[in-house]
């Protein structure tokens, strides 16, 4: 089982995601602010529920992950933040704020710190190996 880091900033705890946050977090999805730019129709509370699960099953199953962000002073859950597929979702009433860049710069932070190293199949191609045979592909177009 993977151990799920908690990243803390001045106002902010990036965390895992707890079945308490549920309701607000159906309600962030329902949100049409929240999903102008992401599909651009509200997400029904069975979608969200099928979400919300998937990202806490993507830490335990591929080492990696959205965090659910508390704000520290409140307890409140007010949204997500995480890379696995590069985006984010706030709480309307906190969009614009700097809270954006404070969660990802201590995402970044905290992803690089528990990345998992990358198997064989996913190592970076062999580039000498890849301008070969784009030479031999070019050599071929000319014949």
């Amino acid at each position: 089982m993977v151990a799920i880091p908690t990243l803390d900033t001045p106002r902010l705890r990036l965390r895992t995601y707890r079945l308490d946050d549920f309701e607000a977090y159906a309600a962030l999805w329902a949100e049409p602010a929240v999903v102008r730019f992401i599909g651009g129709t509200p997400v029904s509370r069975e979608a969200a529920w099928t979400r919300f699960l998937r990202q806490i099953g993507l830490w335990h199953h591929l080492g990696f992950g959205l965090f659910a962000l508390e704000d520290r002073a409140t307890g409140a859950f007010i949204g997500e933040a995480g890379f696995h597929d590069l985006r984010r979702a706030l709480t309307p009433s906190i969009e614009g704020d700097a809270f954006t860049g404070e969660v990802y710069k201590r995402v970044v932070a905290g992803q690089q710190a528990v990345a998992p190293a990358p198997s064989k199949s996913e190592a970076p191609p062999n580039e000498a190996k890849n301008a070969k045979a784009s030479r031999k592909a070019a050599n071929r177009r000319q014949s």
